[in-house]
């Protein structure tokens, strides 16, 4: 998985770690099934590690970026890229599941210019 930013900034997982995060990612789903979240019994702060649904379905590692009345911003620790979701999307990360480091690891494009945008000209 590689997400890109605007900045020529990507987020990439070492290939040697791939399968830490598989069992890791199967562990996390395995909880959230055995242990489904009480709605609303997760306040989200900005900072906090937490697991954040994605859109498919299944829960990540997330740290909160940004935090609205329902909504809140999460940057997916393992892959990534950011999303903004509902908070009943959100809940407490289980106990053990933060002892990993993050997975993803982030890069800069070096010695390369993003063309000049022709619309603003």
């Amino acid at each position: 998985m590689i997400e890109v930013t605007h900045e020529l900034h990507f987020y990439a997982q070492l290939v040697e770690q791939g399968p830490k995060l598989e069992q890791l990612m199967a562990k996390i789903q395995q909880e959230f099934i055995a242990n489904p979240p009480l709605p609303g019994s997760f306040s989200p702060k900005r900072g906090e590690l937490c697991a954040a649904k994605f859109t498919d379905g299944q829960w990540y590692r997330a740290r909160v970026e940004k935090v609205s009345a329902s909504k809140i911003s999460v940057f997916y620790i393992d892959y990534g890229n950011r999303m903004v979701v509902e908070v009943s999307q959100c809940a407490a990360l289980p106990s053990g599941f933060a002892a990993d480091k993050p997975y993803a690891h982030e890069y800069a494009m070096a010695c390369v210019q993003l063309p000049k945008d022709v619309s603003t000209l």
